[in-house]
């Protein structure tokens, strides 16, 4: 299942508008990658099915104040998203990007619904 991903993009500086590309995203479902563009290292790799896809990505380069949530600087970080056109495909796409790009900051859980972040 798991097929191509879009070229990595930047996200835009902080305090300025997403780019088009991601704000594309909204009412859209399937799997994100990001990366750290310094190190060209896979960070996390994420997953929207249900169409959430813009809010689920963007929450990542906000600021938050618990320790499992995965908040980037926005100015590190490059990202590669692969729609999807059946939602319900999302998640297993997810574990396929997650066992190929070994992620350093993805916790699997297989009883945890994956699209279910705890912020």
């Amino acid at each position: 299942m798991a097929g191509r991903l879009s070229a990595y993009r930047d996200l835009g500086n902080p305090g300025e508008n997403f780019p088009a590309w991601v704000r594309e995203l909204r009412g859209k479902s399937g799997v994100y990658v990001i990366e750290d563009t310094r190190a060209h290292a896979t960070l996390y790799v994420g997953e929207s099915h249900t169409g959430r896809l813009y809010e689920t990505l963007t929450r990542h380069v906000q600021r938050w104040n618990l320790p499992e949530a995965h908040s980037y600087p926005r100015e590190t970080v490059s990202v590669a998203v692969r729609l999807v056109e059946d939602p319900r495909d999302a998640p297993a796409l997810q574990r396929e990007y997650i066992a190929s790009y070994a992620p350093r900051d993805n916790v699997y859980d297989t009883q945890q619904d994956l699209d279910e972040v705890p912020f």
